[in-house]
């Protein structure tokens, strides 16, 4: 049986899954650089860590629905509230996420950004003039704040693109708001039966109609005899 929709269910159950969705993340942004770290070289481990990329993403894809799929299955919602809870999903990987970055620059690998930027200035140092390098020299400093919010933006808007899709899917909606055509049968019929409702007992000798059997020509006749 569904649980009642409330709000303090759909953040409690969004945080924890945004915290796994994070953890996952964080995993499995590391299997494209397997092949470097176990010393690959050429094109092979190119190749390798290309699959390797698009193994992660389609993995981040299925988890995503899959905790979706679960509020789904085990809460009553409906689209809006589904989209808005897969919205708070994004909102906490994409904290985890970005708050992981910032760990990895200032703890765990300080010195990679560093080494990073170095590496770009001296494969562009031909196009590049003194004010560009020194620019460059500049950044290193924030770069934590630009890794924190690029991770926590480019991360929300694929929660946000997916939170999308899936309640779409799961909820889907008429963009011309057509109604379905077993219903608009049941309404036509209905107006049919009222109309004809009215047209018999219009027609019916106890209103004054004109009986449905009666011709113009017994009409005439009869006033003749009249007269």
């Amino acid at each position: 049986m569904k649980k009642e929709f409330s709000s303090s269910v759909s953040w409690n159950s969004a945080a924890l899954a945004g915290l796994f969705m994070g953890t996952a993340t964080i995993i499995l942004d590391y299997l494209p650089m397997l092949p470097a770290l176990l010393g690959g070289e050429g094109m092979f481990a190119d190749l390798l860590g290309g699959a390797l990329k698009i193994v992660k993403i389609v993995t981040c894809i299925y988890l995503f629905r899959v905790l979706m799929l679960r509020f789904f299955n085990t809460v009553q919602t409906d689209y809006a509230r589904l989209q808005r809870y897969g919205l708070k999903v994004a909102l906490f990987s994409s904290i985890v996420v970005a708050g992981f970055s910032i760990l990895q620059i200032l703890v765990i690998n300080p010195e990679m950004m560093t080494q990073t930027i170095h590496a770009v200035q001296n494969t562009y140092q031909n196009m590049m003039d003194s004010n560009t390098m020194a620019a460059m020299e500049k950044m290193i400093s924030k770069l934590p704040v630009i890794t924190f919010f690029s991770s926590l933006i480019y991360c929300y808007l694929w929660g946000w693109i997916l939170s999308t899709t899936f309640a779409r899917r799961l909820f889907p909606v008429n963009p011309f708001g057509e109604r379905d055509s077993d219903d608009e049968s049941n309404n036509l019929q209905s107006h049919y039966g009222i109309l004809k409702s009215h047209f018999d007992n219009s027609s019916s000798p106890e209103r004054g109609g004109v009986p449905s059997g009666a011709s113009g020509v017994d009409q005439e006749r009869d006033e003749r005899q009249w007269l």
